[in-house]
């Protein structure tokens, strides 16, 4: 298994070479976001982006 650690509590997670492969893909992802200074939303929930704290400068809102 794995743990992700927060400051306030640790997770027991899974480990197999598929979450690896996953998670590694998610990292490219994230840090492909960070260099080009874009990041492309990736749900379709309106609840969602009402609730997030960069909505006002999103220009992929939804209504």
């Amino acid at each position: 298994y794995g743990v992700i650690k927060y400051a306030d509590r640790a997770f027991e997670v899974d480990y197999t070479e598929e979450l690896e492969q996953e998670l590694l893909t998610t990292l490219n992802r994230m840090r492909s976001a960070l260099a080009t200074g874009r990041a492309e939303r990736n749900h379709g929930d309106r609840a969602r982006c009402r609730a997030c704290g960069h909505r006002q400068h999103c220009d992929q809102a939804l209504g």
